[in-house]
């Protein structure tokens, strides 16, 4: 009946309920005033609406401090909280991303390194105890490799590292051949006008030379990581030249991270200065202008991988 009464004066009174101080204070003295709570000090015990209008009190004073001392949340300092939290949120987004790349990069390493083989399966909780996470940021990155083909996905029977296909390992290359001969002209004349497309081919090859040196006489993870590396960054250069966004997302769809890494574990060092050379020709064929040679390297280098690949799939058959 006291409850009915109060929300009468305050409809009367016309209280404006679009300030959340006004709602916050009714709340309070309604729920404290008809849940039964009681306090004791002494001998005195407040309860009902005595204790809801003492605590109204309590909770007026501590709103009309907070306005004396500035600190009340006006419509600017509430955009600047939320400015600030809205940031807070972002860089917690932005390390989540960082940790996901971290496990990506994880992954293709113990790849590389042999430690997860062509065809394993793939036991999330293990994964997880093994870089130090939790399950969800690595559920992320196989979801991301799997968009990349470096795993695959069976229904029912979950995840594996993607196995070794020759038929499948040469639609991949064919594929990337026709990506590298569509926009051959168009490559030159954006290297031809542009300075930084050249020096970034050129660097490229140039560093790829020089990580080969380094690691010439190493059958290291590292070594075969920056061989991956940079000829992965040399194509995507390559296309990137062509001005073509989407070529470049089709290039990184169909990298074929465990065919190139496959062929760098298994070939000899003369055939990786091999893979650097023909580069080497390619860019030169574009510096030069010339569009039938630049072609045909195209072709030679592409056809050479089909070549180490189909190899390798067959000797290791007959081990």
């Amino acid at each position: 009946m006291i409850g009915a009464s109060g929300i009468r004066i305050l409809v009367d009174s016309k209280v404006d309920y679009g300030r959340s101080r006004n709602l916050t204070l009714t709340s309070v003295v309604f729920v404290t005033g008809l849940s039964g709570i009681s306090v004791k000090f002494g001998n005195i015990q407040l309860t009902g609406m005595v204790l809801a209008c003492v605590v109204g009190m309590a909770l007026s004073l501590v709103f009309y401090i907070l306005d004396k001392l500035k600190l009340r949340m006006t419509g600017k300092r509430r955009k600047i909280w939320r400015s600030v939290m809205s940031e807070k949120k972002s860089k917690e987004q932005e390390t989540k991303e960082t940790m996901v790349d971290t496990i990506c990069r994880n992954i293709r390493r113990d790849i590389i390194a042999h430690e997860l083989r062509p065809g394993q399966k793939i036991n999330v909780k293990e994964l997880a105890a093994r870089y130090g996470t939790s399950e969800t940021p690595v559920k992320i990155a196989l979801n991301r490799l799997l968009s990349e083909q470096i795993v695959e996905n069976f229904p029912r029977h979950g995840m594996k590292i993607k196995s070794i296909d020759e038929e499948e390992a040469k639609e991949i290359f064919s594929l990337r051949l026709m990506m590298d001969l569509y926009y051959t002209k168009e490559i030159i004349e954006a290297v031809h006008t542009n300075n930084t497309l050249r020096e970034a081919l050129e660097n490229n090859v140039n560093e790829h030379y020089e990580i080969m040196k380094k690691y010439e006489n190493e059958n290291t993870v590292e070594k075969y990581m920056e061989n991956y590396i940079h000829d992965a960054k040399f194509h995507e250069l390559y296309l990137k030249c062509s001005g073509n966004r989407k070529l470049v997302e089709l290039y990184h769809s169909v990298n074929p991270f465990i065919y190139s890494n496959y062929i760098f574990r298994k070939q000899s060092k003369e055939k990786d200065f091999a893979g650097v050379e023909e580069h080497r020709k390619i860019i030169q064929a574009i510096f030069d202008e010339d569009e039938e040679r630049l072609r045909e390297c195209l072709k030679e280098h592409i056809n050479n991988a089909v070549k180490a690949i189909s190899m390798i799939i067959k000797i290791d058959k007959m081990l």
